[in-house]
């Protein structure tokens, strides 16, 4: 397993990557609030590198982060999606449109 240092990024990013000097330092508290967020890929670039830089100065909210990202697929793996029946959508199709008229 790779040990993380401050340099290695802890969220697999997509987007650019935002100047040091134009991050702010972030506490547990905001950091753990972004966690959710990051895990859906729904940060910006700017919360997702001030996050990574959090994760990887806190041992404690890097585990928590990585718990929760096992959380995460264990939900997605054992979810079950059922489809609605077809009259089931048509009445709440015909209700929206009573009550949006």
């Amino acid at each position: 397993m790779q040990e993380t240092t401050a340099t290695t990024p802890i969220l697999a990013s997509k987007k650019l990557l935002v100047p040091s000097n134009q991050l702010t330092v972030m506490n547990c508290n905001k950091a753990k609030v972004l966690m959710s967020a990051a895990i859906d890929e729904e940060l910006t670039s700017k919360e997702e590198a001030e996050l990574n830089q959090h994760l990887a100065m806190c041992p404690e909210c890097r585990a928590y982060f990585q718990d929760a990202k096992k959380t995460k697929i264990i939900i997605k793996e054992r979810i079950v999606r059922v489809k609605a029946p077809q009259n089931l959508v048509e009445s709440i199709v015909r209700m929206t449109n009573i009550t949006s008229t």
